[in-house]
């Protein structure tokens, strides 16, 4: 009786055993199958965003695509008020989501729009995903340096920020980015340290040469005129504009009155009567009689700030001062002539208030931008400096050399530019001693009010963004 008795406790015990063991097995693979469920349903999710992701994506390439060939057009051509809603497509055709354009035309100062497109999946499996993203044609203030010419960068000189050559480009110094060329080859004269010979678009111990990039577009410095017309337009409707003085030219002096508040912001101009005359040497004009050092001036009148941050002078200007303003100040005459074309000389320094990008000046010559032979010993220069048939440079007065000069936006130049000349041995003989050129990050988005721009529309700046319920 007790084998018999301890054999059924035995049986029993197997019988708990097992059903433990089933019940464990059970949840075990309960939890499996729902972590099976649930990576499944993950990876649907995951998979779902991305795709909602990137009709949204398609949506802005699209309206990339369509201003580069409608580039006045922000009504997505239906000449109504958006939102536009485009369906989207699979590689089979079907209709599987749709995107959603709200689109913000560019402002008459910057140019630069504003595109959020919105994508969404027609099952409603995931939420809307969105993409904003600033767009509009580059601004030539992007570049640090842009010239139409040969250039060579000694091994002591840096470029902070993006620079380009029509021509050839010796690089020997340092960069933080782009160095692009329009030449494949080139035939690299004398006064760049060769005996014609061939080189290529870009060459020399500087670099890192990662950053350079040739032979790639030129850019079309005649383009420039137009925007130059336009300038003159703009300034007779809402800027400033001041015909020719019938003298040397005018001085230009702004004026922050002591604020950061641009709308405080005024200029005073002075008509300049009478000027000293030195004799100043360039690669392409050779010994000239410039009368760009102010000897008399006589006060014309003050003005406010233009609304849209234009001036227009069809004379010689002499500008200096400080400002909180975005202005552009251009130099020209119309039509166009040899005899005729208007430049700007840095009369002293040019100063903004604050370099948080509320402030920028552009100054654009027909002929040349020049620092004159009375200069100072140290110059500071924040502004965008464009000389569209001439050069930015301070010519060789034989023997006039100055301490430092200091630039703060960048230059453009369709000839040759320097700060400073230097003997077949390296030796200073004019000009600054020490330049230091930094780019002005904000001018990519917030160029000066209606600087040139160069190529097709592209997407200047772009975030994802939220899709409120």
């Amino acid at each position: 009786m007790q084998s018999n008795t301890s054999a059924k406790h035995e049986g029993g015990y197997v019988v708990f055993v097992t059903l433990a063991i089933v019940t464990v097995l059970f949840i075990l693979t309960a939890g499996l199958v729902k972590s099976v469920e649930n990576e499944n349903w993950f990876s649907h999710q995951e998979g779902d965003t991305l795709q909602a992701t990137h009709i949204a994506e398609s949506g802005l390439n699209y309206y990339l695509w369509y201003l580069n060939h409608h580039p006045d057009d922000w009504q997505d051509g239906t000449e109504d008020v958006g939102p536009y809603i485009h369906d989207y497509t699979d590689a089979d055709g079907t209709v599987i989501g749709r995107f959603i354009l709200d689109i913000t035309p560019p402002d008459a100062e910057s140019g630069i729009g504003v595109i959020r497109s919105t994508g969404e999946l027609l099952d409603d499996r995931v939420p809307p995903r969105a993409i904003e993203a600033q767009v509009g044609v580059p601004s030539l203030a992007k570049y640090a340096f842009l010239t139409n010419s040969d250039v060579w960068f000694g091994s002591t000189e840096s470029v902070d920020g993006k620079l380009h050559s029509n021509g050839g480009i010796r690089f020997d110094g340092t960069c933080n980015d782009l160095i692009t060329s329009a030449k494949e080859t080139y035939v690299c004269g004398t006064q760049h340290g060769c005996a014609d010979e061939t080189k290529p678009g870009i060459w020399g111990t500087g670099g890192p040469d990662s950053f350079w990039s040739f032979p790639v577009a030129a850019i079309d410095f005649d383009q420039i005129s137009g925007d130059l017309s336009e300038l003159q337009t703009l300034a007779t409707s809402g800027g400033i504009f001041i015909d020719t003085s019938n003298k040397y030219g005018y001085l230009v002096q702004l004026q922050s009155n002591g604020t950061d508040t641009a709308a405080d912001d005024s200029m005073d101009v002075y008509t300049v009567t009478k000027t000293y005359q030195y004799t100043g040497w360039t690669e392409d004009g050779g010994d000239i009689k410039y009368r760009d050092d102010i000897k008399e001036t006589s006060f014309l009148a003050t003005y406010a700030m233009p609304s849209n941050g234009i001036v227009f002078i069809d004379d010689q200007i002499w500008v200096k001062g400080e400002t909180s303003s975005q202005v552009t100040i251009a130099a020209a005459h119309f039509p166009e002539s040899t005899n005729t074309n208007r430049s700007i000389v840095i009369a002293d320094d040019i100063t903004y208030r604050q370099h948080d990008g509320s402030m920028s000046v552009s100054l654009i010559a027909q002929e040349d931008v020049r620092v004159g032979y009375d200069s100072p010993q140290d110059l500071e220069i924040d502004a965008v400096m464009l000389a569209q048939r001439g050069k930015v440079i301070r010519p060789y007065y034989y023997g006039s050399i100055k301490n430092s000069i200091t630039t703060y936006g960048g230059v453009i130049s369709n000839k040759t530019w320097t700060w400073n000349w230097v003997n077949q041995w390296g030796t200073l003989i004019d000009g600054y001693r020490y330049t230091s050129s930094s780019y002005d990050p904000h001018l990519l988005y917030t160029p000066p009010p209606h600087f040139p721009t160069t190529g097709e529309f592209e997407i200047l700046y772009w975030e994802e963004v939220i899709v409120e319920d």
